[in-house]
């Protein structure tokens, strides 16, 4: 299996090269064999924290579990990169309609009515796009950032929507006492 393994990896797109890692660390020894696993190592063309880095990591995967019988993994800093930025957007793709629809029912409830909520949370929801929207720009052009971390728009989210409807509830409060 190594040398399919091997194989698929080299005919990736962007792997510059693949060797497995030998006894001694010598180039073209033996594989060193650790509880029946080899360790393949396999250099890419792009820098590791590149998106064309990260699309080559999804392509070597797809590659090395179409080998049958194999059960290789691919690991690494451009993986881990990868993994971390995939399960942050799956997140953010559960918790913000989530959070949104528990809060939406909350003041439903609270405030007996349901335009009022349906607005409340559309202008919150409104604000973090515009956040989201004006910190791409400052970062990307104003301080020449390539990137942020893929956490932030969910902690943005989080903190601007606890923020944003507290404040809405206290308003809201006040034009009933009026």
């Amino acid at each position: 299996k190594l040398a399919e393994v091997s194989e698929a990896a080299t005919r990736t797109e962007g792997v510059a090269s693949v060797a497995p890692v030998s006894e001694g660390g010598r180039p073209g020894g033996e594989p060193l064999i650790v509880d029946g696993k080899v360790r393949i190592d396999a250099t890419l063309k792009a820098a590791a924290d590149s998106d064309d880095a990260k699309e080559t990591v999804a392509a070597l995967r797809e590659a090395v579990h179409a080998v049958p019988g194999s059960d290789a993994l691919v690991g690494g800093y451009t993986a881990q990169q990868y993994d971390t930025q995939r399960t942050a957007e799956d997140d953010r793709m559960l918790i913000v309609p989530v959070v949104l629809a528990i809060i939406l029912v909350i003041l439903v409830f609270l405030l007996r009515s349901l335009l009022m909520p349906v607005l409340l949370v559309a202008t919150v929801a409104l604000n973090f796009l515009a956040t989201l929207g004006i910190s791409s720009l400052v970062f990307t052009h104003v301080f020449g950032f390539s990137g942020t971390d893929s956490s932030v728009p969910l902690y943005g989210f989080v903190f601007l929507v606890a923020l944003g409807v507290d404040y809405n509830i206290f308003l809201m409060s006040r034009v009933r006492e009026e």
